[in-house]
């Protein structure tokens, strides 16, 4: 194999898995032919996340003391090791664990060619306390390449664990499971959590994909812990606002009119109720599935989404078909009334509604069904 040759040529630079096109998916970095790390362009954070869970828990890495973001994983480790957080083998154990996810992945790439990019040995000036000999990598490829081999005898040689599956129908039958289904994990996200192997989920998924029960969304990845830009700043604040509901629960607005929010959220605040909006619904479906609101509303004035297919998806998804769903418009009449219905729109609301308006809204589409539902 390649990393074999590089091994025994000592080799110092980056194995690049690249694409026919030229886009680098996999980045391996070695240093004296010894890994230092590997990289995959799709969700290294979440990567990162799952291996420190599972072998160092309890850890909390400081980056702050990084010196740069190069190889951040690696130097965050060998941190942990120098102040006697970390062992060298919990260090080692982690970047085995995320090699093994990266080199599983790579299988789903037939058509890309390996290209290796030398350095000069002291361009990384980093340790190899905590880098991994041949020796050490040889058994990861084997075990990923027979688990491969697995995966694709049982029929997902096309279904990478990186993608999240959501369920699409009633899965009463699986209620162990089906908290997984919530478009919110990854598959090898239900393995850090379950400590079941991969295969022992591809037994379980195989029947619900046979029933169409499942449908696959690509998630997006976690903030990195050295991060400190106001994308990922918005994402965790996010994050805290879904976990910290107000009495009444949570409210879910899907609008681009972020005035129209604001009024929303003031409202609703008065009666104990958290509110959070999504302004890209398509893409952040799976946090918006995540959300478990009481009332959703919808705006039928988007102009990237159709509103009408998008209620419908919201109501044909098993976990969210009971919310009531609330269209609202510049005016009434602009709705087709009928026409959402049949997706199953609730109500409607102006959005130059006042205050006794929405109040009667959520009085209309809570507070009744509530007290007929107890």
């Amino acid at each position: 194999t390649h990393l074999d040759r590089l091994s025994r040529q000592r080799g110092n630079g980056k194995l690049l898995l690249r694409t026919a096109e030229g886009v680098t998916i996999v980045k391996v970095d070695l240093l004296a032919g010894r890994l230092l790390l590997a990289t995959h362009t799709l969700h290294q954070a979440r990567r990162w996340y799952r291996a420190l869970k599972f072998h160092c828990p309890g850890w909390r890495p400081n980056p702050q003391s990084l010196l740069d973001h190069d190889l951040w994983e690696y130097q965050l480790l060998y941190q942990g090791v120098m102040n006697k957080k970390l062992t060298v083998t919990q260090g080692k154990a982690v970047l085995r664990a995320i090699a093994r996810e990266i080199f599983f992945d790579c299988n789903f790439w037939p058509d890309a060619q390996w290209h290796w990019l030398e350095r000069d040995q002291d361009e990384s000036g980093l340790s190899l306390t905590l880098s991994l000999s041949y020796l050490e990598v040889e058994p990861v490829l084997l075990k990923t390449l027979d688990l491969y081999t697995q995966w694709f005898e049982k029929g997902l040689g096309r279904l990478s664990p990186t993608v999240s599956p959501l369920a699409v129908a009633n899965l009463e039958e699986n209620v162990k499971w089906g908290k997984y289904f919530l478009g919110t994990l990854t598959l090898w996200d239900f393995i850090a959590a379950t400590h079941l192997d991969l295969l022992r989920w591809a037994d379980i998924l195989i029947p619900l994909f046979q029933r169409k029960g499942l449908q696959l969304f690509q998630l997006p990845d976690l903030p990195i812990p050295i991060a400190s830009d106001q994308d990922n700043i918005t994402k965790v604040n996010q994050t805290l606002t879904l976990s910290d509901q107000g009495d009444q629960g949570l409210i879910l607005c899907l609008t681009p009119d972020q005035e129209c929010y604001y009024q929303i959220n003031t409202v609703l605040a008065t009666l104990g109720y958290s509110t959070v909006n999504f302004t890209q619904p398509l893409i952040e479906l799976p946090h918006i599935i995540a959300t478990a609101p009481k009332l959703i509303f919808l705006d039928f004035d988007f102009s990237t989404i159709d509103s009408y297919q998008f209620a419908e998806v919201l109501k044909h998804t098993y976990s969210l078909a009971h919310i009531p769903i609330v269209a609202m418009g510049d005016t009434i009449m602009t709705l087709d009334q009928r026409k959402a219905k049949v997706v199953g729109v609730a109500g409607f609301l102006a959005k130059s509604f006042t205050s006794t308006q929405l109040m009667n809204c959520i009085h209309n589409y809570l507070y009744i069904e509530e007290a007929t539902t107890d």
